[in-house]
């Protein structure tokens, strides 16, 4: 029988540092001011010490530092069937950006990055479809629309051999797009015949106490939970079918961590 936790954690955001105070006279404060400002602009750019910095091809209203190169154009990305869906909310799933894009055809899969540490969305997306004339519609018809209240930013990969692709197989996995409704009951029921589960940690959120809508399920072993991952595939919880990935298990995650606290630690002796 495997153990079911419920292990609180804090949300990946970081607060937004205060505004930092601007003075109020840092615009004129009327129009004979902003004349002045408007004069001495204009002297600015006209003068001789301006005009020395200013490269003889520079346009007449901007200059660049002497002996600086021109900067080069990026070429333009080449349309792949694989593209970049930016701006989502933090909450969003997998479920949520198939339907959408499904509207402009037979989407192959979709790629949702989460945090290592607690598995919270980083928002943004990969989303494949099928050909690059269903990749061109939904780029036309989303970049820059509205969903779920963000303005998406929407352009093709740069990589054009990106391929929405799973994590490597461990005896960790992750199971998403959970209703918040989901009890330990539910949990219970979803894994009595999975053979092999010895832990289940339910994430939490620390501040409000509710679930974060993903679960850790702990293995005896890799077959174990590659088994488990394909008994569980296309589950249904509350209406939602569960998202199932394979995850960092926490044993080698805190071994990760320890060898980079080590190398801090080295790192910081060779500077004293």
């Amino acid at each position: 029988m495997f153990a079911l936790r419920r292990l609180a954690l804090t949300a990946g955001r970081s607060a937004a540092r205060p505004a930092a105070a601007v003075s109020r006279y840092t615009r004129p404060q009327n129009l004979s001011e902003l004349r002045s400002f408007e004069a001495l602009i204009a002297q600015r750019f006209n003068s001789s010490d301006f005009g020395a910095e200013r490269s003889n091809d520079a346009p007449a209203y901007g200059y660049r530092r002497l002996g600086q190169e021109p900067r080069e154009e990026r070429p333009p990305v080449a349309p792949t069937r694989v593209i970049y869906v930016g701006n989502l909310q933090y909450e969003i799933t997998e479920q949520e950006i198939h339907e959408k894009f499904a509207e402009f055809g037979a989407v192959k899969g979709v790629r949702l990055p989460r945090q290592g540490t607690d598995g919270q969305a980083r928002g943004f997306a990969y989303v494949e479809f099928e050909n690059l004339s269903e990749a061109a519609e939904a780029i036309e018809a989303m970049h820059q629309a509205s969903f779920h209240g963000r303005r998406l930013n929407v352009q093709y990969v740069n990589r054009a051999d990106l391929r929405v692709k799973t994590n490597p197989e461990s005896k960790t996995l992750f199971i998403g797009n959970l209703s918040f409704n989901t009890t330990d009951e539910d949990l219970n029921e979803l894994f009595k015949d999975i053979v092999g589960c010895v832990d289940v940690r339910v994430a939490m959120d620390r501040r409000t106490g509710q679930p974060r809508g993903f679960v850790h399920a702990d293995f005896v072993d890799t077959p174990s939970a590659v088994a488990a991952k394909e008994k569980l595939a296309g589950t249904q919880l509350y209406g939602r079918t569960i998202r199932l990935d394979y995850s960092v298990p926490p044993e080698e995650r805190r071994k990760k961590w320890e060898e980079l606290q080590a190398e801090g630690g080295a790192a910081q002796e060779s500077t004293n």
